[in-house]
């Protein structure tokens, strides 16, 4: 009877065991599920190519006329929307901003106006430069600062809250969010929330202050155009993203930085992605659509808890 009894005990512990188990295995697919499905959506709306952007012309700069490229969202209501303003990177020697369409796409997915930034771009260092080609680091700055003012301005036009401008940039496109975070700007050119994706924060280095055209006042005016020199604690709120893979940018950088916006007093915060490489951020480029999505699910958490979205 014992035995019996002991069978029958066994039975209903084991029955209990298989009924957590289950449970569990189900929540955790379940969770497993939600996820994947986040992730895919990202995945399928950066393949999304249905949705065009506006044009608008901001700025004429030695005959050229620079544009800002515009995706808002299908359905606003009556509030203001949020403006997420994307820079973009290359050494302030190329890019463009058609490389963020797909970023405009996922501003406008989550409520945001999204507009991408057309700014001068440099001639590269050494012999091989365009010696017709006259324009500074100040002058990608003058025009990323210009559009800021243009965009605030037009803030009913473009159904923006002019309170609420997210500059997000990449490489040399997150020197200059940043700049437009902490330089001493008028404040109708100032970022009300930087996202700082691999930027250089310190131009006085000799890997970037090449990029200075030389002569008598290079130093100085690499000085002027680093951020870390001008940190504030009125400065805008800093999220400061890298890849640890990242041999551009080195995390060494990014973290040196975070450590001087904490001690400035800034509202700062810091994410060092372990398996990614320079310009993230950036859709086919060096990261998968997955690492890419899930750095934009870091900066749209950040922008939450801000309340900016």
């Amino acid at each position: 009877m014992k035995i019996l009894k002991f069978i029958s005990e066994f039975r209903s512990v084991a029955t209990k065991l298989l009924i957590i188990y289950l449970l569990v295995t189900c929540c955790v697919d379940s969770t497993l599920g939600q996820n994947s499905k986040q992730v895919d959506k990202g995945i399928g709306y950066f393949k999304s190519l249905d949705t065009k952007p506006d044009t608008i012309i901001f700025k004429t700069a030695d005959s050229k006329k620079l544009r800002l490229l515009v995706m808002r969202p299908s359905k606003v209501g009556n509030q203001k929307a949020p403006v997420m303003v994307w820079i973009h990177g290359g050494a302030w020697v190329a890019g463009n901003p058609e490389g963020y369409t797909p970023h405009l796409r996922y501003s406008t997915d989550i409520g945001a106006v999204g507009i991408a930034v057309e700014y001068r771009l440099v001639p590269a260092p050494g012999k091989n430069s365009d010696p017709g080609n006259k324009n500074t680091v100040e002058d990608c700055l003058f025009d990323c600062a210009d559009a800021i003012k243009f965009i605030r301005n037009h803030a009913d036009e473009l159904g923006i809250d002019p309170k609420k401008i997210i500059v997000i940039g990449d490489s040399a496109g997150g020197h200059l969010a940043l700049c437009l975070g902490t330089l001493n700007l008028p404040e109708g050119e100032k970022a009300d929330v930087v996202i700082n994706c691999n930027g250089i924060s310190d131009l006085t280095p000799e890997k970037w202050i090449k990029y200075i055209s030389s002569g008598p006042e290079q130093l100085q005016r690499a000085q002027n155009l680093s951020p870390v020199r001008f940190l504030d604690p009125k400065d805008a709120p800093i999220l400061t993203l890298n890849g640890a893979k990242d041999q551009v940018v080195t995390p060494e950088e990014a973290e040196s930085f975070f450590k001087a916006c904490k001690m400035a007093g800034i509202d700062t915060e810091y994410m060092l992605f372990p398996d990614m490489r320079h310009a993230f951020i950036v859709t086919n480029y060096t990261a998968t659509e997955e690492q890419t999505d899930r750095a934009l699910s870091v900066i749209r958490a950040f922008l939450v808890r801000r309340h900016f979205l």
